[in-house]
């Protein structure tokens, strides 16, 4: 071997990229004049081929590939809220402990609704007092959860009894702000899960006692379903969804009131149906009415003198539980 060539072998050696042939050493680094592949002769000399440039991209070319997409999908296709890191972090958490201390004064609020709202009454004015003996409730009484269990739910000027039911919607409005802080990844679908479940705990609670859904209740149900969707799934499914469930129910109550001459179906719970629909998905509802019935009928059977066909039924209360429990599995394992 000629000593030019060996010594550009050597060099090329230890720069890990060359290789012999029986023709020669190939250099596969380039130099000044865009030359590779360079191919070192017997005489000494070196030849190549230029490297074309690479062809440019013209910036409708760039915007019309098409982009990888996301493997892990949220709720009907759309990508899942990410967690918050950091500064954002530290906002959540506050957000959270300020929701889970918010929400039994929400609770407290959402028993005054309950008390006056199917009577008619304003929930706003007058003050709060004892149904029996007229007294206005102070500061003192007013504590949520605290001031129930201090007097044992007595009034402390009449010894009168106080609705159990107060204590227990403060209780579900706390649970059910823990369970939004647990599911809810942002600070606003938190509030809204929170929100929603405030809803259907209060319009299940006035169905139970006065077989009664109302319009003040249901309407932001569907508008807080719709909020939802817009942010964390798909509106034009919820639309359908609740097109679907009302549908469903306004037709059954029709059906029901031509072959029995008498109301079965309230038009509450079609309204009720039509926020539901828009919780779940369409394909959800079967699901969602068969729960409902089936707990409805187990629970009417298990009250006091049974379940007879002229004994009304609050499937109400059946539909906002079953609709809790299937949307919050959707929410959990979209």
């Amino acid at each position: 071997m000629p000593p030019n060539r060996r010594a550009a072998c050597s060099r090329n050696a230890r720069s890990k990229s060359c290789r012999s042939k029986s023709t020669g050493c190939i250099d596969r680094r380039r130099d000044a004049t865009g030359y590779s592949s360079l191919r070192l002769q017997p005489d000494g000399s070196f030849f190549g081929d230029p490297i074309p440039p690479a062809p440019a991209r013209s910036p409708a070319a760039m915007s019309s590939a098409p982009r990888r997409r996301s493997k892990r999908l949220g709720k009907v296709g759309h990508p899942p809220p990410r967690r918050p890191t950091g500064r954002g972090m530290t906002d959540t958490a506050l957000f959270s402990l300020l929701l889970i201390l918010v929400a039994p004064v929400a609770g407290s609020f959402l028993g005054v609704v309950i008390d006056r709202l199917p009577r008619g009454i304003s929930v706003v004015a007058p003050r709060s007092a004892c149904r029996s003996c007229g007294t206005i409730l102070g500061a003192r009484d007013l504590v949520p959860v605290l001031s129930y269990l201090r007097r044992r739910g007595r009034c402390r000027t009449c010894g009168a009894a106080i609705p159990p039911a107060l204590l227990y919607t403060e209780i579900a409005a706390t649970a059910s702000a823990v369970l939004a802080v647990i599911v809810g990844d942002t600070p606003l679908q938190m509030a809204l899960i929170a929100l929603v479940l405030w809803l259907l705990w209060t319009l299940a609670l006035i169905d139970l006692f006065h077989f009664r859904l109302p319009d003040p209740l249901t309407a932001p149900l569907f508008l807080a379903a719709l909020a939802y969707a817009w942010l964390y799934g798909d509106p034009a499914l919820a639309l359908s969804g609740a097109a679907i469930g009302a549908g469903s129910f306004l037709l059954l109550r029709l059906v029901y009131s031509a072959l029995r001459h008498r109301e079965g179906l309230g038009l509450g719970d079609v309204k009720l149906m039509a926020g539901l629909g828009a919780l779940v998905p369409p394909t959800d509802l079967p699901l969602l009415v068969l729960v409902a019935a089936l707990s409805a009928l187990v629970a009417a059977a298990l009250t006091r003198g049974g379940w007879t066909a002229d004994r009304p039924i609050p499937f109400g209360v059946a539909l906002c539980a079953a609709g809790a429990l299937v949307w919050l599995a959707r929410v959990v394992l979209p």
